[in-house]
């Protein structure tokens, strides 16, 4: 149940992180300069001249920013500018300058005619270094805005155009006419740009347009026509007819805009049908799991109880270190066995136990290991393989010889540390086929679980790929300068609703498979016992209250424990309890001692009160030895100029260059 907790969190996590990554580059892209308006809205006053007072309020977050800059496209003059900076209500004006500035002064805005056809305003906000929310009212008056026809009036204004780049939310205007239409019928709204945006009329006098979300490039532009003079006074002024035209023109608009949402619904429709059909999918394959979770359970399930605490060694007879590990390690049908130190030295000293070797101190460091020849007792495979090794070792140094010293061990496994970390790791293997030679693991049990661990293996490379994949294409595209708006940020959200699609339904099918491995073990009966028992033997050696209940007279058996001890890497714990509960088994006059193999030595008051530590120490060094000469080999450093990846240093002899602003 755990696990599936932990599955459930990781898919959710993904998630997270998807639409974090998403939103990131979806409002990021852009530079570190930015302007988005939190608001923005048009106060609009249509004279009966035909010109037009416009205020404009701008409430936008800044970033990095020393000058904001507003462009007009000129067909018309502007005149009667004026930048406010607003505070708590209270309106501060700029102060002009009649300059063109890349940089614009402190407190300061010009407006200008740049070119023949382009009109700018820009002012300072001061925010060069930093961060933060300003309010600003731009004043300007715009010359012969309106046109009078032979049958109707025209205002057609395009207040944002496609270069603009600042984007944001709630763009809202209202545009009061000179005087009163005689029918609101007679007065005709258009808007064009966003297609969420609206326009309405809301007196014979007043239109107001309103647009939720304004993205970068997008244009708004608004279009007033009365089909009466309600311009008396302007001086821009045709004979001719325009109305049905303009009525034409609007209409294949129209169309073309309802085309655009007729295709934005499809493609979402297009998107909901897809998921469906992966989820579809995915609910099939979840329901076939389910099915086989029940067949399987009644067919394979175990029941025994589990053991909190076991006093013995579980099936002495044929125990070994790495044998005894492979199922202590044993969780979720995957044994987490790693042939390391504690393997090598619980396997020196077991083979100390069984009498093949012997060890005798030199100092404290220091240790002979001593072949005691003349053994009939066969040994097994994991113990053969690192008694082998002891004796390639002293063979290296001498033949004739009848020990070799953990120094020696040492220097050899630096020099074969390839040959002594390769034998190693066919320890674990030889385990694993020992469990199943000795019935310990159902080898038809295990061939059903493989293969649900393969599926559950598809399923999350299925989970994660397509996520690496969008991140490299995305990336890809930001580095070619690909904007995400448009039609590539409908495809990136469609991609992205494809690739949650896809993590829930592999998701849920992983959940489905962990919950069968939680419920069947490839152990058999037999197997699942002992794997019990050794949990309960590890937990026991670990419970302080329970050591006493070993008498001095279990000095042999505690010598055993000790071998498990320090295969599970627990021995150092034990000891230090044991010398508390029972200090007597440190004493070396004790009369049980010519019955114990390598435990006169670690009592031995030569090698300090650690004897026990200082042993491992001295066996472990060789596997220590050769695991950083395997680690030295196999890894890659750019400090040694062999290459690598970048390091952080730096600042050595360039070509220097001006730059230029």
């Amino acid at each position: 149940m755990k696990k599936n907790k932990t599955i459930l969190l990781l898919i959710s996590s993904v998630i997270l992180f998807i639409v974090a990554i998403t939103g990131i580059i979806i409002e990021n892209n852009s530079e570190r300069k930015s302007q988005k308006w939190n608001s923005l809205d048009y106060n609009v006053m249509v004279n009966s001249d035909g010109s037009m007072d416009v205020i404009e309020t701008w409430d936008v977050a800044i970033s990095n920013t020393n000058t904001i800059f507003k462009n007009f496209n000129l067909s018309s003059g502007v005149s009667n500018v004026k930048v406010a900076l607003v505070e708590n209500g209270v309106e501060k004006e700029l102060q002009q300058i009649n300059v063109e500035q890349y940089h614009v002064d402190r407190g300061c805005y010009y407006a200008l005619q740049t070119n023949p056809s382009t009109f700018e305003i820009a002012w300072n906000v001061d925010l060069d270094n930093s961060k933060g929310d300003k309010t600003y009212k731009v004043y300007y008056t715009i010359e012969d805005a309106v046109k009078v026809y032979g049958d109707c009036t025209e205002l057609y204004w395009k207040f944002l155009d496609e270069s603009n780049l600042i984007s944001g939310k709630s763009v809202t205007g209202t545009i009061n006419l000179p005087k009163k239409v005689s029918n609101i019928e007679k007065l005709r709204v258009w808007a064009h740009g966003a297609l969420s945006g609206e326009i309405n009329r809301v007196s014979e006098d007043k239109v107001s347009f309103k647009v939720p979300k304004l993205t970068k490039n997008t244009m708004l532009e608004v279009r007033i026509v009365a089909e009466e003079n309600i311009y008396q006074g302007s001086t821009k002024s045709s004979d001719s007819n325009k109305l049905q035209s303009i009525i034409s023109e609007e209409q294949a608009w129209a169309d073309e805009a309802n085309l655009e949402r007729y295709k934005a619904r499809l493609f979402t429709g297009i998107i909901i049908l897809i998921c469906a059909l992966i989820f579809v999918f995915f609910y099939k394959k979840v329901k076939t799991y389910k099915e086989q979770e029940k067949e399987l359970v009644e067919r394979y399930a175990i029941d025994i109880p589990e053991i909190e605490y076991f006093r013995e060694i579980p099936d002495e007879e044929n125990a070994t270190p790495s044998r005894a590990l492979y199922l202590e390690q044993l969780k979720g049908n995957t044994s987490y066995m790693k042939p390391d130190q504690n393997v090598f030295v619980g396997t020196l000293l077991d083979l100390s136990l069984k009498g093949f070797i012997s060890f005798e101190n030199i100092s404290k460091k220091e240790f002979k290991i001593i072949f005691n020849d003349g053994m009939s007792k066969q040994l097994v495979d994991d113990e053969e393989i690192v008694y082998d090794i002891l004796e390639k070792a002293r063979n290296s140094i001498d033949s004739q010889r009848n020990y070799i010293t953990t120094e020696e061990l040492s220097s050899y496994t630096k020099d074969e540390y390839n040959d002594f970390m390769k034998k190693l790791d066919r320890i674990k293997f030889l385990s694993e086929e020992y469990h199943i030679k000795s019935g310990n693991i159902d080898i038809e049990k295990k061939k059903i679980i493989d293969k649900l661990k393969t599926k559950s293996g598809i399923h999350i490379f299925l989970l994660l790929f397509p996520i690496f994949i969008m991140f490299i294409v995305t990336g890809g595209l930001l580095d070619k300068g690909i904007n995400f708006s448009g039609i590539w940020i409908k495809v990136f959200v469609a991609v992205i609703m494809f690739i949650i699609a896809f993590i829930i339904g592999n998701g849920w099918c992983i959940y489905a498979i962990g919950r069968i491995l939680n419920k069947i073990t490839f152990l058999s009966e037999k197997g699942y016992t002992e794997e019990l028992e050794w949990k309960g033997l590890k937990k026991y050696m670990e419970d302080y209250s329970l050591l006493k209940d070993k008498t001095i007279s279990d000095i042999i058996l505690w010598e055993k424990f000790l071998v498990y001890a320090t295969t599970f890497g627990i021995s150092e714990k034990v000891i230090g309890q044991l010398k508390i509960v029972h200090p007597e088994m440190f004493d070396t006059n004790n009369e049980f001692y010519n019955r114990c193999a390598y435990w006169p030595v670690v009592s031995n008051s030569s090698i300090g009160e650690n004897g026990f530590t200082n042993l491992s120490d001295g066996l472990g060094k060789a596997y220590n030895t050769a695991s950083s000469a395997w680690s030295a080999a196999h890894s890659s450093s750019s400090g040694s100029g062999s290459g690598g990846g970048f390091s952080s240093g730096g600042g050595g002899r360039m070509w220097r260059r001006r730059l230029r602003r």
